[in-house]
């Protein structure tokens, strides 16, 4: 799997999930957030607190637009892990990150509000998720 990891605080600014996500093509798969810590606005009108217990303990699945409109509404991310998978992958979360993500087509991870790392099967460049 293909590896890029940096900095979440540009010269310029912070990147943000929202960021990461506007660079990805849309997509058909079912996207896994598995661990979620930072501030925005939750999905289904959930506090913060009770998706990031949720995500931790169960995962929280989301189709392509639903995620995209929440990784929009993340002002920083500062821990999260993010797994998009195919459609038929009958894989539970637990189980997905049990095996590392392994399989997944593309993984987003923060790292303590500082780092993002970002492994995919295709080639990765690291200017396309660098935001000036």
């Amino acid at each position: 799997m293909n590896r890029i990891e940096f900095s979440m605080h540009q010269p310029s600014r912070l990147i943000t999930l929202g960021d990461i996500v506007r660079k990805l093509p849309e997509n058909a798969w079912i996207w896994y957030v598995l661990d979620y810590q930072g501030i925005g606005v939750a999905p289904n009108g959930m506090t913060m607190p009770d998706f990031e217990e949720l995500a931790r303990s169960e995962g929280f699945p989301f189709d392509w637009s639903s995620f995209r409109r929440f990784a929009e509404q993340a002002e920083q991310s500062w821990w999260c892990l993010i797994a998009a998978v195919d459609r038929d992958d009958r894989r539970s979360a637990k189980n997905i990150v049990a095996s590392d993500c392994d399989g997944a087509r593309i993984v987003i991870e923060a790292f303590d509000s500082s780092t993002w790392t970002i492994r995919s099967r295709n080639a990765l460049s690291l200017q396309d998720f660098l935001v000036s």
